[in-house]
């Protein structure tokens, strides 16, 4: 399930222009803003979102019903089922709508 959240959030970013990469291992998700690839950042590059940034995402997302566990990032589970997480890509994208209008996420 962590695969189609994360391909469903990349797709959401790709459609609104926005310059970031969704990535994870297993059951995690993370969500860069800042370029359109990871290939060439290294951890601190990745933990270098600026904070409004961050917390502009966390609040989008906690005001619709998604919480990330921390900074960007969270779990899926096998408890998810697939229209839970279409579900939250439909979330996602409103907020990443939402924060493209009002000029906090950077385009590319």
């Amino acid at each position: 399930m962590a695969g189609q959240l994360r391909k469903g959030f990349q797709e959401v970013l790709s459609r609104r222009g926005v310059a970031g990469a969704v990535y994870g291992d297993s059951s995690m998700f993370h969500i860069y803003i800042g370029k359109s690839s990871i290939e060439s950042l290294d951890a601190a590059q990745l933990k270098g979102i600026p904070k409004p940034i961050v917390s502009a995402i966390q609040q989008a997302l906690r005001g619709r019903g998604v919480d990330v566990l921390s900074y960007t990032g969270g779990v899926t589970s096998p408890a998810h089922t697939e229209r839970e997480i279409d579900r939250t890509v439909e979330i996602f994208d409103d907020a990443v709508k939402e924060l493209v209008e009002a000029k906090v996420l950077p385009r590319i």
